[in-house]
Order: structure tokens, then sequence, then C-alpha cells
């Protein structure tokens, strides 16, 4: 009878560390998709809210911002034009700095879409680890991304962040694909027409060039390695609505077949894991 006692307490402990074993697995599973669903609700609902303020901002005023950039734009490109060279931001460690979310809002300067790989996401004034944290930055020393002849935006993102997508996808863009970009209310859209891969430290390509207006998306490369750098040019071209639009609808609609896909899995594996008990017992 102790031994049959034994047997039957030794068969229910191996069934909860059974189960155990489970349920820790799906949690591990499903925890970066459900990590990057939440940032990823968190980023539309900061765009939003975003746009909203500045469709409730007097047009009066935004043209006021919006001549202050450009006044910015022809400083930097009498001053050459060319970002400084400095210590590689998408190397840098995040700082123990508790910022709150007003400094996010107060650097938020508009958003970056991109439909080829379904993704919105904020665009920061100016580029420091924990900017890049949040989404993407502009690099400093070059154009604000508000178009007109004689710029060049840099625009930065991670890549590879286990908690955020970002620019993760950027090398699937071709040429002749476009991304868009909305500051102040003004959208642009830009074709890509180069692509390449460089070292952190070359900055060649990335100066004002006389009569053009570029953007050029940078992030890290190759994936999880991060020695080079991959840089997308894409040139001004005339905006088709509602094309902007379709990446921000897509991306949710993306989020939501991860996390209800991934959580499908999960109940798929601990069911099958209790029919195999049952029938072992």
């Amino acid at each position: 009878m102790k031994k049959q006692e034994k047997s039957r307490l030794s068969a229910k402990k191996l069934k909860w560390v059974i189960i155990t074993l489970f349920i820790t697995g799906l949690l591990i599973f499903c925890y970066p998709f459900v990590v990057s669903f939440v940032n990823n609700q968190l980023d539309q609902i900061r765009i939003e809210r975003f746009q909203q303020k500045m469709n409730q901002t007097n047009g009066q005023v935004r043209q006021k911002r919006l001549q202050a950039l450009k006044k910015r734009n022809q400083a930097l490109k009498d001053l050459g034009g060319v970002p400084k060279q400095g210590e590689d931001p998408l190397t840098a460690t995040v700082a123990k700095n508790d910022l709150n979310r007003q400094y996010f809002e107060e650097r938020l300067l508009g958003s970056l879409s991109i439909p080829k790989i379904k993704s919105q996401l904020p665009l920061f004034d100016r580029t420091n680890p924990e900017l890049l944290e949040k989404g993407v930055t502009l690099l400093q020393g070059t154009s604000y991304p508000i178009g007109g002849q004689d710029t060049h935006s840099v625009i930065m993102g991670h890549n590879g962040l286990p908690n955020r997508v970002l620019l993760t996808k950027l090398n699937q863009l071709k040429k002749g694909d476009r991304f868009y970009i909305e500051v102040l209310g003004k959208q642009l859209a830009y074709q890509v027409k180069t692509k390449r891969i460089v070292k952190p430290s070359n900055l060649k390509g990335l100066e004002v060039q006389p009569g053009q207006d570029l953007v050029t998306l940078v992030t890290c490369t190759p994936y999880t390695v991060n020695s080079h750098r991959l840089l997308v040019t894409g040139y001004r071209v005339p905006l088709k609505q509602p094309t902007p639009n379709q990446a921000k609808q897509t991306t949710k609609n993306q989020q939501w077949y991860w996390l209800l896909g991934s959580v499908s899995i999960g109940a798929l594996v601990i069911g099958g894991g209790s029919l195999i008990w049952r029938r072992r017992r």
C-alpha cells in the first residue's frame, strides 16, 4: 500500500512538473510577441495623439514652426550639410535616466511609415540611445524632414531589439519602393533609389546634394551581428493619397494576427501536453 501511495504521489508530482514546464514554455514563447504587441500599440497611440495635437494647432502656428525648421535647414546647408562624426548612436548604451512621457512627447517630430514592411513608427527630432529605444530618430547635423531642395535627412533606427521590430525589416526595401514621412501635419513621399552597406564610420553620401530632396534610412546589419550599417536613400516624389495610411492599418492587423497566433499555438501546446499526459496515465 505504501508503495502504491508513493507511486501515486510521484505521479502527481510529475504531473505538476509537466504542467509547470508547459506553462513556463508558453510564457517564454509568447513573451516577445506580447511585449512587441504592447509596444507597437503604445507607438500608435503616441502617433495618433501627436496627429490630433497637430490637427488642433492653428494653421499659422504650424506654418511658423515649418518656417523655423526651413531656416535651420538653410543654416545646415550653409555649414556644408555634412553630419558630424561622433559616437555611433546605434551602439551607444542607454543611460539610466528616469525620463518621463513628457520628454518623449516634446521630442516627437512626426512619424515614418513604410508600407512595404508594414511599419509605422514615431519620429523624434534628435538621436540618442533613449529615443532610439522608442522609435526612429533624426541624426543631428542633417536636414529636418520637411522637404525642399538642398535637404538630406538621415533617420536612424534599431534592428533586432527583443521588444520592438523598428527597422528590422528595412533590408526588404528595394529600388522603387516608397516610404512616407509626416511632420507638423505635412505628408511627404519618398521613393527608394539606392541601397548600400557601409562601415559605421563611413558618412560618405549623407551630405546635402545640390537641388536634391533626400531622406536616408539607417539601421544596423547583418541581423544580430550589427558590424555594418544599411543605408536606404529615397528621393522626393508626388504624394498619392491614401497610401500612407495603409501601413498604419496593416500594422495594426498584423499585430493582432501575431498575438492571436502566439496564444493559439501556446494553447495547442498545453492542450497537446495534457492529452498526452492523460493517455499515459
